[in-house]
């Protein structure tokens, strides 16, 4: 893609992890200008007041909550694999799982991230975070059910989908920064013919095989 569609497509992306897809989020974006200092997050506090859960809970108290929250699409749960290989749901664990919400923006704003500190050149740990959870609601919203891998603390696969049974490992990285080890180290082990890697970086493909591909557009990857 061309670079200045490209910046101008990651600048739509920052925005929306800021604002979410929230209808009355989005109307309001939309009614003031689509200008992020004017937009009225006290819409997207008032939408969280539903996900407040009670005091001093423990594990087991959660599981009927999160069973019903799961069912009533505000959050996606998903589970660990103990081994990737098709199908997925087959070793999927259900008692380990990481929990992400159903709107990113909803996220950003229970966390309080300010919209600076999601700009593409900003440095911080929880950027990582929320393009995560972007991820896993794009796939959610294209009913593809997702994995997580790790098998110890070398080695972490954020998203396993398991495509007619080819195991693909995806990787999610929030900026133009791409070095890691976890998705080499599972490339070296599992062989798997297809690898992706999603990260601010214009469409390209590595020298390893690695297909990157812009965060903006997992859509056109999932439609594949």
């Amino acid at each position: 893609m061309p670079e200045a569609l490209h910046e101008k497509a990651l600048l739509f992306y920052q925005n929306y992890l800021f604002v979410g897809g929230m209808p009355r989020c989005v109307a309001d974006f939309i009614d003031k200008g689509k200008r992020i200092p004017d937009f009225d997050r006290n819409i997207q506090d008032n939408i969280l007041l539903a996900y407040a859960a009670r005091p001093h809970a423990n594990k087991r108290d959660f599981y009927q909550p999160l069973d019903w929250l799961k069912t009533a699409l505000l959050i996606h749960k998903v589970n660990r694999v103990e081994l990737p290989q098709s199908p997925l749901k087959v070793y999927g664990d259900e008692g380990i799982f990481k929990i992400y919400m159903s709107d990113v923006g909803l996220l950003c704003c229970l966390v309080g991230i300010p919209y600076k500190d999601i700009r593409i050149e900003a440095d911080n740990i929880y950027k990582g975070m929320l393009t995560e959870n972007y991820c896993i609601q794009e796939l959610a919203s294209k009913g593809i059910q997702a994995y997580y891998y790790k098998p110890d603390a070398s080695m972490e696969i954020d998203v396993l989908l398991d495509r007619d049974g080819e195991i693909i490992p995806m990787e999610t990285k929030s900026g133009r920064h791409v070095r890691s080890t976890s998705l080499k180290n599972y490339c070296e082990k599992f062989h798997p013919a297809e690898k992706i890697r999603l990260s601010c970086r214009n469409f390209s493909e590595s020298n390893d095989g690695v297909r990157c591909v812009p965060l903006y557009a997992l859509f056109a990857f999932l439609g594949e």
